[in-house]
This record gives C-alpha cells, sequence and structure tokens, in this order.
C-alpha cells in the first residue's frame, strides 16, 4: 500500500558524457562508470541523513531525501551537490582529460521538492518468486527534477537548477544561497511552462569536510589548475573563495573575488568575501565599498552589516556605526535579525565604549551577552581590537567580562 509524502529529489548526470562513449569500447566506458559511481557513492555518505532511497543508472544518479524536515532535507540535497561537483572535479577521468588538454567534464544538476507516492513493491526472479521487496517513488516532481537537471547545459554559474518548491522553502527562513531565475520554461511532455532557477552562490562546505585530509593541499591545487581552462567558471572561483577564507589566506581570498567580479558584478556573497578579505587586512575604507555592493544586491545580507560596522569602528566613525546597526535591527525582520542581533548590539557597546560612554556602552554588552550567551563572551573576554579598554576598571563590566553577573542574577532572581 502506497503512501503520501514529502521528497526532494536530485539527479545528477555527467554532461556531453556521450562524447566518450561514442568512441571508447565497452569495457572501457564500463570502467569510467564505475569509477564515477564510486565517487558518488562516497559524495553520498556525507550528506546520508534523510536519504530514503538511491538510484544508478549508467552516468546517472537519483538521490530521494524524504525525513520530517523539508527544510533539511533541501539543503543536504544543495550540499551533496556541492560535494559530488567538487570530486568530480578533482577526479582521476577529469585530471586525464586535463592533461591530454581536452575539456573537462562536468556535473548537470536538477533538485525538485514536492509530494510523491511511497511504497515497497515486489521484486521477483523469473520464475515469479519473491525475492525481496523495493522502495518506489512516484510523481510529477520527480518528472520535473529531470526535466530541470537537463536544462542545467545552459547554465551560467553553478549549472545546479532548483525549482520554485526549492526556492519557496528557502525563503521561509534565511539562508546562504542567491539564486537566478532562469525564466518559465516549457518541457516535453509537460501541459504547463515551468519555472526555473539556477543557484548562484551558496557555502561550499568541502573545506571542512576535507580539512583534515592529507590530500587536501593538493585537492586546491588541482582545482586552480582547472580553473585556468574555466576561468570564467563563477562556481569554481566561488570554491576557492571559500577554501581560502576557511584557511585565512586573504590574498588568495581577494585574487579569486576580484576574478570572480570581473566575470560577474552582482553576487553578493563575492562582495561579501572580498570585504571580509580587506577588512583582515586592514584596508578598511575599499572593505567598506564592497559591504556596501554586498548589502545593495542582497537586503538582508546581515553578515555584511556586521563587517561595514566593524569597519567604521576601527576607522573611527562611531556614530555612522551606531545609525546603521540601529537601523539593521528595527528594518531587518525578527527571523532574521535573531541571527544577528547579539554581533549588532555588541558592535553598538564597543562604538559607545570608544566614545567614552559607558552607560550606554553597558547597556548594550548586557543585551548582546543576553542573546548571544557564552559565545559572545568569549569575544568580549578576547577583546581583540581592544574595544572596551575604557572599561577594563569598571566593576559592572568585570562582572560582566568574567561572566559572574548571570549568575548572580539568578541568585537574585530565586531569593
Amino acid at each position: 500500500m502506497s503512501k503520501k509524502v514529502t521528497a526532494t529529489i536530485l539527479f545528477v548526470d555527467i554532461m556531453n558524457s556521450m562524447e566518450i562513449a561514442n568512441y571508447w569500447n565497452a569495457q572501457k566506458y564500463r570502467d569510467f562508470l564505475n569509477e564515477f559511481q564510486r565517487l558518488m557513492q562516497h559524495g553520498i555518505c556525507l550528506w546520508k541523513r534523510g536519504i530514503k532511497q538511491i538510484k544508478f543508472a549508467g552516468d546517472e544518479i537519483i538521490v530521494f531525501y524524504s525525513s520530517k524536515n523539508i527544510e533539511d532535507d533541501i539543503v543536504n540535497a544543495i550540499q551533496l551537490a556541492n560535494t559530488l561537483k567538487i570530486m568530480w572535479y578533482v577526479s582521476e577521468p577529469n585530471r586525464k582529460r586535463i592533461k591530454e588538454g581536452k575539456k573537462f567534464l562536468d556535473l548537470g544538476i536538477g533538485i525538485n521538492t514536492g509530494d510523491v507516492t511511497y511504497e515497497f513493491r515486489p521484486v521477483v526472479n523469473e520464475l515469479k518468486k519473491l525475492i525481496s521487496k523495493r522502495k518506489t517513488f512516484e510523481g510529477l516532481p520527480i518528472s520535473v527534477a529531470k526535466r530541470i537537471e537537463s536544462f542545467s547545459r545552459k547554465g551560467r554559474y553553478s549549472r545546479i537548477m532548483v525549482g520554485q518548491q526549492i526556492i519557496a522553502e528557502l525563503n521561509k527562513t534565511y539562508h546562504w544561497y542567491e539564486y537566478e531565475s532562469m525564466g518559465l520554461q516549457r518541457f516535453k511532455g509537460m501541459s504547463q511552462e515551468i519555472p526555473v532557477f539556477e543557484l548562484k552562490s551558496c557555502y561550499i562546505p568541502e573545506a571542512e569536510i576535507f580539512e583534515d585530509s592529507r590530500e587536501f593541499d593538493w585537492e586546491i591545487k588541482q582545482l586552480e589548475y582547472v580553473k585556468t581552462f574555466e576561468p570564467s567558471n563563477i562556481w569554481l572561483l566561488m570554491t576557492l573563495i571559500d577554501i581560502y577564507s576557511h584557511k585565512k589566506n586573504y590574498k588568495k581570498v581577494e585574487k579569486f573575488c576580484r576574478e570572480a567580479i570581473a566575470v560577474d558584478n552582482s553576487v553578493s556573497n563575492i562582495h561579501h568575501e572580498l570585504g571580509e578579505a580587506l577588512k583582515e587586512q586592514k584596508k578598511y575604507d575599499e572593505a567598506l565599498e564592497h559591504f556596501d555592493k554586498a548589502i545593495f544586491f542582497r537586503w538582508d545580507s546581515w553578515h555584511s552589516y556586521i563587517g561595514k560596522t566593524e569597519c567604521l569602528i576601527l576607522l573611527g566613525r562611531q556614530d555612522e556605526c551606531i545609525k546603521i546597526c540601529k537601523y539593521a535591527i528595527s528594518n531587518i525582520p525578527n527571523w532574521i535579525a535573531e541571527i544577528f542581533k547579539d554581533a549588532l548590539y555588541y558592535n553598538i557597546a564597543a562604538a559607545y565604549a570608544r566614545k567614552g560612554n559607558v552607560n550606554k556602552a553597558l547597556a548594550n554588552i548586557k543585551k548582546a551577552v543576553k542573546i548571544g550567551g557564552k559565545d559572545t563572551l568569549k569575544y568580549l573576554m578576547k577583546d581583540k581590537d581592544k574595544d572596551f579598554c575604557n572599561l577594563y576598571e569598571n566593576t559592572e563590566f568585570k562582572r560582566l567580562r568574567e561572566g559572574t553577573r548571570d549568575k548572580e542574577d539568578k541568585k537574585s532572581h530565586r531569593k
């Protein structure tokens, strides 16, 4: 008996694979597909939470996510898509093609979500005897995911295409992803036109996944080598930006950000990463320009508000910092602001402390600690920029910094 479930479907396909299938013999092509499937299985293991079924069919893979949390399924599917792409970029088949002076083979990916039917169907042998039962998903969202994947050849960024329902679910909460509408597309067998979107940027997890790997540095060099053949590949540039940002190599981050901006100036995350790299190199005025552009291209870029106000503090523009922090807190929706309010209150407190206004500095640092808890206290204890040096001798600030205030407040509350 079938039951209705919401599933997130991910289709993966090797682009232009027929090019090699036409001139390779059957065994060589089979070995190629075996290596592809082995790599993909390894990548899938990293993001297996919520997966109900995986299907391999030649150079095509279908992954079904279906857990109680639709948002988690979508995020895991997107992260899996990025992981599979980067693993395929540095794979042995692509390394050989690059050495031979040929264009590397990319992956086309389509992701969709929606209601499907889910059931266990009997599997029988030639004598019609039951061998086992197999999970089966069926429904229109699966066909749509396949059609969306076929459109990935026309992508300009990641070549990871998603459906309208994916975008609708992502927009219910704050997310890191930027996307571009590819308009309404008419696909074979579909009576209605389907909206298609391409992911422009998203958080790349490889820096954390492969950080402890002995081959991590080699993989980075391989990606840089691939980039020489694809200098305008935004997804590849953004992958390198994220990896070098994780490694705190800010000169490399700046280099790749500038290359990416030369290709496309409209990606908010690239301007933000460049702003952060310039800030770490103490180029505060130029950093401000890119934080402003990040906010211009994405109004809810809360991490860019934080970076911008930190630069203003270090430039001595305290009043401007306070004004922008208050604007961000009051104008960005609460469900987004809750993520970063503690950092903005912290920056307001730092600005007041540098101005010598002890009372307002203490009032705002209390708000920051109340929201951020231990994480804010750790940052306050370090105070690496010496924002609060005017308050070091203040008794109340000392108690806050040592984390004793909360304990005393709890005791008084009990009494």
